[in-house]
């Protein structure tokens, strides 16, 4: 008599000497080759973290040092792609004060107050619903609400500006700004579309 055994869920298992053969085996066989799988793909893992690093360092550091020495900007590739040089940022506006508050004194410093948004946030509970559709009346009259004010701008805008900037041959702070300056390589396909 084959043995019963309960599993979850009010459902009932044969043991494995009971099992189908033929169906016991192909799900062997197929456990093993999950196995065989998700190891090829954590090698995999490590190898693109690996290659992601490598392409990384020879994008920002290799080729932009290799052509500034070459006296270049830019060249013809072995695979017909143009590769350029370019001047990137990197980094955001500071989160915490006092590092927060000169960034955007130097961005104001430096005339770049258009892309300084004001952000006020205030904290009502459910039932006060109606007042925060007053919201500006509300935060004139009533002190009992937690109001939180500051200053942000976009990430995207904020690198894009001092990109410019840059570009323009301004000065930048990069310490007081929370930037890094650098140079990534940028590839682009030949003029004539193809690649060798």
């Amino acid at each position: 008599m084959a043995r019963i055994k309960k599993v979850e869920r009010g459902e009932f298992e044969l043991g494995e000497e009971n099992a189908n053969p033929a169906a016991l085996s192909r799900a062997k066989k197929l456990a093993a080759e999950a196995g065989t799988i998700e190891q090829k793909l954590e090698a995999l893992e490590d190898e693109s973290s690996l290659a992601s690093k490598r392409l990384y360092w020879i994008k920002t550091q290799g080729i932009p040092e290799a052509l500034r020495q070459a006296g270049l900007k830019k060249f013809t590739g072995l695979d017909g792609r143009e590769v350029a040089v370019e001047d990137f940022i990197g980094g955001s506006l500071p989160k915490e004060e006092p590092a927060r508050s000169r960034a955007i004194s130097k961005l104001e410093e430096y005339g770049l107050g258009g892309i300084i948004r004001t952000i006020i946030t205030v904290d009502f509970s459910r039932e006060d619903h109606d007042d925060a559709v007053k919201l500006y009346k509300q935060l004139r009259k009533n002190n009992s609400y937690n109001i939180e004010m500051k200053n942000s701008v976009h990430a995207s805008s904020y690198t894009a500006t001092l990109l410019r900037r840059l570009e323009d041959g301004k000065p930048l702070d990069a310490s007081n700004l929370n930037i890094f300056i650098g140079q990534t390589t940028k590839f682009r396909k030949s003029k004539k579309g193809k690649r060798k």
